[in-house]
């Protein structure tokens, strides 16, 4: 009897110290997963540009502006040099919103990276947003963009769900995992985090 419950205590303790590290490790490995994601759409979008000789809209990137699939993001523009719908949706997004069920995109584009056209046009896009991670996202057209605002450094619903730090592809397609001081530092400290064209504002038209 003395023996059995030496075992359970040992169990317990092993449970208690091995089942903590492997919770960690599932994070960081969906932590992964999701910035490989948002590399993925990064290249996407440079291939559209090379074809393109533009970056792709803001607006219909994701989901196609009308018609039968607006809903559909596999008719988006970037979809055809994607070609995965995984790279669409973090492994860590488990939500679902009525009346579509499951999310299925955790990700938006800065609407002001498309007054850039290009990465050429912007003045420092290592310093300038692209991609952001997002949460409770719906689906259609336009919800793939993600606006600058003067409130807690721009945009709604940023995720912070890896390690409380923000996923973000830059303009020049590095990765940055921010914690919610340093993004809101960059957004309100400096101009091109959200205008990658004008020290003061956006230049041009989508």
């Amino acid at each position: 009897m003395i023996e059995l419950l030496v075992v359970t205590a040992v169990i317990a303790i092993l449970a208690a110290i091995v089942l903590p590290a492997l919770s960690k490790a599932k994070q960081a490995t969906k932590a992964t997963l999701c910035a490989n994601n948002m590399h993925q759409l990064a290249v996407a979008a440079m291939d559209y540009d090379a074809d393109n000789k533009r970056l792709p809209s803001m607006l219909e990137w994701e989901y196609p502006t009308n018609g039968p699939y607006y809903l559909d993001f596999t008719k988006g523009t970037l979809f055809p040099y994607v070609q995965s719908k995984t790279a669409y949706c973090c492994p860590s997004e488990t939500g679902s919103i009525l009346p579509w069920g499951p999310i299925d995109h955790s990700y938006q584009v800065s609407c002001m990276s498309c007054h850039a056209h290009d990465i050429t046009s912007c003045l420092a896009p290592a310093r300038s947003v692209f991609y952001l991670e997002i949460t409770n996202l719906i689906r259609g057209f336009g919800t793939g963009m993600a606006e600058p605002s003067n409130i807690n450094g721009g945009t709604t619903n940023v995720a912070f769900r890896h390690a409380k730090r923000e996923h973000i592809i830059f303009m020049d397609a590095h990765f940055e995992k921010l914690t919610k001081t340093e993004y809101t530092n960059a957004a309100k400290g400096d101009p091109r985090f959200w205008y990658p064209t004008s020290d003061m504002g956006f230049t041009g038209f989508p």
